[in-house]
């Protein structure tokens, strides 16, 4: 009888442990049930429940249901957000995990499953349909990349452009251009010292005109 009791104790005081890991951080971005094309920015954001002696946080993505994860990103403390881009695959099972690193245990928050289409409904980003013939990305050279690639592009119009490069699990690696440009021809210039080789992901965007396309760093 004693020892029922104390397996009885044990089992109670592990669903506690697990409740109070879950609870002193929070995801606030509602994924659960949403789906999300490949190439989309989604910004995911959480908050603290309860404060440690934090280190920082890291962000996690899991494309089978939580069986598995790859890191998006480490984050410094005060950061509650972080912009990801969804990565080229498609899956029903994606979710996304917060980890409040501290000096002693540490704590962590799931979204609900969401897939990743590339046909289908989809969460919009905006009627690009305006900026399509408005806008043209010529071209990235020279791809694979050894050292540099140079990406090439032309507006008809002034606007806003941003283009950014991505993991092929949405971390972002570098900001190329983030501001507003005037009708005509430009170029970005990534310089790839200290980057590993590999697949990344360029997102070249003009209001909500999104285009994306991958780059292979060579060794």
């Amino acid at each position: 009888m004693s020892n029922l009791r104390n397996c009885i104790l044990i089992i109670l005081l592990s669903i506690v442990t697990v409740n109070i890991s879950n609870g002193h951080v929070k995801l606030t971005s509602v994924l659960d049930g949403k789906f999300f094309r490949p190439g989309y920015l989604v910004t995911i954001t959480w908050e603290i429940e309860q404060n440690h002696e934090q280190l920082g946080w890291d962000l996690n993505f899991s494309s089978n249901k939580g069986v598995s994860y790859n890191k998006i990103a480490s984050l410094e403390l005060g950061v509650l957000e972080y912009e990801w881009l969804v990565p080229d695959m498609e899956t029903d099972g994606a979710v996304i995990q917060i980890v409040q690193d501290n000096v002693e245990q540490d704590y962590s928050d799931f979204s609900g499953y969401f897939s990743i289409t590339r046909t289908g409904v989809v969460t919009a980003i905006g009627d690009a349909s305006d900026f399509s013939t408005a806008v043209h990305l010529i071209s990235s050279y020279p791809n694979p990349i050894q050292s540099l690639t140079t990406t090439k592009f032309s507006l008809s119009q002034n606007n806003f452009v941003s283009i950014d490069i991505y993991t092929l699990q949405g971390s972002k690696v570098t900001t190329l251009i983030n501001e507003r440009l005037s009708a005509g021809e430009h170029s970005a210039i990534w310089e790839t010292a200290g980057t590993k080789p590999g697949l990344y992901i360029l997102k070249f965007q003009v209001g909500p005109f999104v285009e994306t396309r991958k780059l292979i760093k060579a060794n």
